[in-house]
């Protein structure tokens, strides 16, 4: 898992993948940020209403629509500029 952020009240942002163990970190709330769905003609559309975005696409290749749907979370969603002061207390975007 790249795509991460974290609260100082330590709230996790996560773009899934199954590779993390989600319950040992503590309670966890999973929820749907975005879709990917096909369309009629064959195209590929991400919907990121879920998470307050917009529907990206149309794109020929499921691939391409899973790619922007990343970039679209990490841009818009995940909280970014976390920084740490001396005494290890951490800042970030709103989580």
């Amino acid at each position: 898992m790249d795509s991460y952020g974290a609260s100082s009240l330590g709230r996790i942002k996560a773009i899934h993948h199954d590779a993390l163990e989600w319950q040992r970190l503590g309670r966890v709330l999973i929820e749907r940020g975005s879709h990917v769905e096909p369309k009629s003609a064959g195209e590929w559309t991400a919907d990121l209403s879920p998470v307050g975005g917009r529907v990206l696409g149309p794109f020929a290749k499921r691939g391409a629509a899973l790619a922007a749907e990343v970039a679209w979370l990490e841009q818009h969603w995940l909280p970014v500029n976390c920084t740490y002061s001396e005494q290890g207390a951490e800042h970030c975007g709103d989580v």
